[in-house]
């Protein structure tokens, strides 16, 4: 009989433990906390808005259009598209292809990257010589791809470069004016060959500082892994010219202001700290919604319950972006010094228990 009684209390233990201790650890985590402002005000790039008409990351975007499409016009109209369907919280929805929005009749270059970039690396010297070996092949890829080297010196006029498609998941990366960018340099350097290198100089000089305006005002570390790359490999254009040609000092000067060191402005990082924020802080604030969602896999279906059940239960959204926040804000910060004093800081974070993992 106590026998019985023992089973049925400890039964009932156990029923208790099962059913209490969940709703226990749902109880304690129902409620969020409010979302800090300063953490609002880091995720919000509204107040850095620039006039459309001088941004250039919508020509950069429209570069490829239709030969008969303006490409500023044309960029606009599809930063507007892509931005609604990310709008769209929807499991369909997969990374946008730009070149699938520009359409059929979008142009498509017909110099080969992998071929081009080969010729002058960021570091490597011998660019002139490669680019004379190749001549004939730049003059042939200059002429097809006319149009998109006037489209792309057309980004020169431009004040800014901000990108304003929405920090998502499934936001697209465009690179292809980069492959432009090459094809540029390698015109300028068969200036130079043909007799003109205060020509190929000011060419120079004036892309430089194209890309210098990207690593000022791009949120993504992509184009401005992109941008440092162009102004590193120009830079070492710029060198073999001045150390092959004899040039006057009014051209030496365009090439010292080219290659002269980055401001503080343009070394800055914290935009594109803010831009992973932004994106991460958006993923946690809509993780219910069907666009993160997948299918559990029939093999570990218990594992995948489990795991939406505690997301569900145990997350806490607001919190989690607030701490998040502190972390983000602190090396955003340290990114703005110079590099002696932020390597250091980044030593003693590494030293230090609760920003070990962080950094």
């Amino acid at each position: 009989m106590n026998l019985k009684k023992t089973l049925k209390w400890v039964a009932v233990v156990l029923v208790a433990l099962f059913l209490g201790v969940p709703v226990l650890i749902v109880a304690i985590n129902a409620f969020d906390e409010e979302l800090q402002p300063a953490a609002q005000a880091f995720a919000d790039f509204s107040t850095a808005e620039v006039p459309p008409e001088q941004n250039a990351y919508y020509a950069w975007i429209g570069l490829r259009a239709a030969h008969n499409e303006n490409q500023h016009v044309r960029g606009k109209e599809i930063v507007a598209h892509v931005n609604k369907q990310l709008d769209i919280e929807s499991r369909e929805i997969e990374i946008i292809d730009i070149d699938v929005l520009l359409g059929p009749k979008h142009i498509a270059s017909k110099t080969p990257p992998s071929e081009l970039n080969l010729l002058c690396r960021r570091d490597t010297p011998g660019c002139l010589d490669r680019y004379r070996a190749k001549d004939a092949d730049i003059a042939h890829w200059v002429r097809e791809d006319k149009v998109l080297l006037d489209r792309y010196r057309a980004l020169y006029s431009y004040a800014y470069f901000h990108e304003t498609i929405k920090p998502r998941p499934t936001a697209p990366f465009y690179s292809a004016p980069a492959t432009v960018a090459a094809l540029a340099r390698a015109q300028a350097a068969q200036q130079a060959l043909r007799g003109n290198p205060g020509g190929a100089l000011r060419r120079l000089h004036e892309d430089t500082a194209f890309w210098r305006r990207v690593i000022t005002d791009s949120r993504l570390l992509v184009n401005r892994m992109i941008a440092v790359a162009s102004i590193q490999t120009n830079a070492q254009l710029i060198s073999e010219i001045i150390a092959t040609y004899r040039l006057p000092t009014d051209k030496l000067q365009i090439a010292a202001t080219a290659i002269r060191p980055l401001t503080d402005q343009e070394r800055d990082l914290s935009g594109v700290f803010r831009y992973e924020f932004s994106l991460g802080a958006h993923m946690l604030t809509h993780l219910d919604s069907h666009a993160y969602q997948t299918d559990c896999d029939s093999d570990s279906w218990s594992a995948c319950l489990f795991g939406k059940l505690s997301t569900a239960s145990l997350l806490k959204p607001n919190a989690t972006i607030n701490m998040s926040f502190e972390k983000f804000n602190r090396i955003a910060q340290a990114s703005k010094l110079p590099a002696k004093p932020f390597l250091e800081q980044v030593k003693q974070a590494r030293g230090d228990d609760e920003s070990r993992s962080f950094i």
